[in-house]
């Protein structure tokens, strides 16, 4: 339980904020570098803008975070979409009026106004598609009335279905963008979305507090109308965090589109050949390489859950007394093989990461480059929508069982919806954890 925790705040507050803290410096570089490149139609407001516009963002965020402390709320959750929604009114209106005074062009206005908007409503979606209380995680619950094998089908096709409306959100706000304000249109639209970084954190962030206090009551034995309590705010920090990886990952696909254009305009290409053969080849590579990516370090998970069940096995051998609770675990050899692992096991994606743009571009040219760029963006934003939304809908159709729904914990649909045997014995604390 106390790993669990430890996790929690690793990967949800840590991981989270340092993949935002990526998309926000791409995208403040993309914008500025283009503005560099534009300096003779924008000046020198083209590199300045970027920056107050995030600046903005961040007194917003601030703002919106202390409206909402004394803005009494009929549940958390009407709570953390008010922070958003004010966030974003705040920032939009910062926004429309520095574009304003900064340039005579109104197309930036308009483009930077619509990078703030998606980043609202793919909030918005990934509230809808994830939520316990949204039709999408009550299908997939009640998927859990035939066995674990129909609910894992049901939600990956209920993950595969929600790629559909971010992609759709992103590619026309980053094509009306384009025609608002060309590249630069595109690069303002993802400094937009990241402006509201802040408040996403701070909504990510509450995931592993309630996940903490969740944890906290069930070893201290806390009634059950504590654990009702934690267990809702668990639910909606499930969904906050499934907020803040939609947003990553829309930023992300804004981030990198607009990082390609850059790309295009120092590799001084106008256009990129789809009928071209070696982009066509590096369309193919940059479509495999997430794929790839992502079947590593999946495969990598498992690797170091077995090393990992091999050591605690060793260890209740040898340490006399470990298996009747009257000695202490080797804890420092389980952090030593996670940590150890999750290093050894990033190498290889990483060096794809790193060493496949060059192994493309000295072998096959700039425009290839360029096309395994499209291919890799094209993949890596359905897979990863796919894969937050599936993973966050299957944790919160369990917890919707486990508030009483479809027979509640313990039962035959709990069981299924937690991948547990029908021979485990059906007590709260067993079942609490056993996510698929």
């Amino acid at each position: 339980m106390i790993a669990d925790l430890v996790g929690d705040n690793v990967g949800d507050v840590a991981g989270m904020g340092a993949d935002l803290f990526e998309s926000n410096v791409g995208s403040l570089l993309a914008a500025m570098l283009i503005g560099v490149i534009s300096a003779d139609r924008l000046g020198a407001n083209g590199v300045a803008y970027p920056l107050v516009l995030q600046a903005a963002g961040i007194l917003s965020t601030i703002v919106a975070i202390q409206l909402v402390r004394m803005w009494p709320a009929a549940s958390p959750r009407v709570a953390l979409n008010r922070a958003l929604l004010t966030a974003g009114v705040l920032v939009a209106g910062a926004a429309a009026f520095l574009a304003t005074t900064m340039f005579a062009d109104p197309g930036i206005i308009y483009a930077s106004l619509l990078g703030i908007a998606a980043g609202l409503v793919l909030g918005l979606i990934t509230q809808y598609y994830t939520s316990s209380h949204q039709q999408p995680v009550k299908s997939i619950a009640e998927a859990s009335r035939t066995g674990s094998a129909t609910i894992i089908l049901s939600g990956l096709a209920m993950g595969m279905k929600s790629a559909a409306m971010p992609i759709v959100i992103v590619g026309g706000a980053v094509f009306l963008a384009h025609n608002f304000a060309g590249a630069y249109g595109v690069a303002v639209a993802a400094v937009g979305m990241q402006s509201l970084a802040g408040l996403i954190v701070t909504l990510d962030a509450f995931g592993p507090i309630v996940d903490n206090a969740s944890g906290i009551a069930e070893m201290a034995g806390m009634g059950t109308e504590v654990r009702r309590t934690t267990d809702a705010l668990d639910s909606l920090g499930n969904t906050t965090k499934a907020v803040c990886k939609g947003f990553a990952i829309g930023d992300a696909g804004f981030e990198t589109i607009a990082l390609f254009l850059v790309y295009m305009l120092h590799a001084e290409l106008d256009l990129v050949l789809l009928t071209d053969p070696p982009v066509v080849l590096g369309l193919m590579i940059g479509g495999i390489l997430p794929f790839a990516f992502s079947g590593l370090c999946l495969q990598a998970v498992g690797k170091t859950a077995a090393l990992m069940v091999e050591e605690i096995r060793d260890q209740f051998e040898r340490i006399p007394g470990l298996r009747e609770g009257k000695a202490t675990p080797e804890y420092s050899r389980c952090v030593e093989i996670s940590t150890v692992a999750a290093l050894q096991n990033l190498f290889i994606p990483g060096a794809m990461a790193v060493g496949a743009p060059l192994v493309v571009g000295f072998a096959l040219g700039a425009e290839a480059v360029g096309g395994m760029l499209i291919g890799c963006i094209v993949t890596a934003f359905p897979m990863a929508i796919f894969m937050a939304h599936s993973g966050t809908a299957w944790d919160n159709a369990k917890k919707w069982i486990e508030e009483g729904n479809l027979g509640g914990k313990g039962s035959l649909t709990h069981r299924a919806a937690v991948l547990a045997p029908r021979s485990r014995p059906s007590t709260e604390s067993s079942l609490h954890e056993g996510q698929g």
